[in-house]
């Protein structure tokens, strides 16, 4: 009799600790999500003040400021700062970097 009591006894654990794994599965799942959904929602916000900030940053040029005080505020370096709001400089760049891969692919 008491083999059959530790057998039920241990099928009755088994099925809590398999409620316990979905339960666990479910809820693992639904932080993915959640999470997933932050991320999305911080990317379009980033995006948005990427804007914001090459628009001020190409005012900011336009009034006067020099590549040195717009990459002290952007927290860059002078050159990077006029790569990337000086159109000329951008495309400059761009073209260097084409030119580089391809070489490489050689």
């Amino acid at each position: 009799m008491d083999r059959i009591d530790e057998s039920s006894a241990s099928g009755a654990g088994d099925a809590r600790s398999a409620s316990n794994d979905r339960r666990n599965e479910a809820r693992r799942l639904y932080d993915v999500a959640a999470l997933l959904g932050e991320v999305a929602s911080m990317s379009l916000e980033l995006d948005e003040l990427r804007q914001k900030l090459d628009q001020a940053a190409v005012q900011a040029r336009e009034l006067g400021a020099s590549w040195a005080q717009l990459a002290r505020a952007a927290g860059i370096t002078p050159p990077s700062a006029q790569r990337r709001w000086d159109p000329v400089s951008k495309e400059r760049h761009r073209n260097y970097q084409r030119d580089r891969q391809r070489k490489l692919a050689e």
